[in-house]
């Protein structure tokens, strides 16, 4: 299981589960998805690009232009695929790290932990625990959501 294996499941989650996350997360939201393969999760897995990207989205304003690149990478040709439209702008919207402890054949829950909170998060961890990663029963604990990846949500 990879990140863009994750990407297309949460995919999933998110359109049949709209209106329940519009509710809980607002009517607009940057995610930066993680898929941990081990028993810990590591602060430097989230880029700085992205942890500004976010903070940008979350408070104050962020715009990004959707690439145009061909179908095929070595493709010559002027087909493209198909973006719903070419840029987008955010302000003021939530933004979250979303992490996936992923075990084989096991529903696993996500884990929505707030950018701000996660920023709060990676600089005081290791100056309280001597640790730069948290294990998945400490990100538990300090998510700010917790939802299982299936077609219906569930609150945990």
């Amino acid at each position: 299981m990879k990140e863009r294996d994750m990407q297309l499941k949460f995919n999933h989650f998110v359109r049949d589960n709209m209106e329940y996350l519009k509710d809980k997360l607002g009517p607009s939201v940057a995610f930066e998805l993680k898929i941990e393969h081990g028993k810990s999760f590591a602060f430097k897995n989230v880029l700085p690009h992205q942890v500004q990207a976010l903070c940008q989205s979350c408070n104050g304003s962020f715009y990004y232009k959707i690439p145009d690149d061909p179908i095929f990478k070595q493709s010559k040709t002027m087909f493209h695929i198909k973006r719903p439209y070419d840029c987008y702008y955010m302000s003021d919207s939530g933004a979250y790290i979303v992490v996936w402890f992923y075990e084989p054949r096991k529903d696993k829950p996500i884990y929505l932990i707030d950018i701000n909170n996660f920023i709060g998060l990676s600089v005081k961890w290791p100056k309280l625990y001597n640790r730069k990663s948290m294990t998945e029963e400490q990100i538990k604990e300090n998510s700010d959501h917790i939802f299982l990846l299936k077609k219906k949500y569930e609150v945990l």
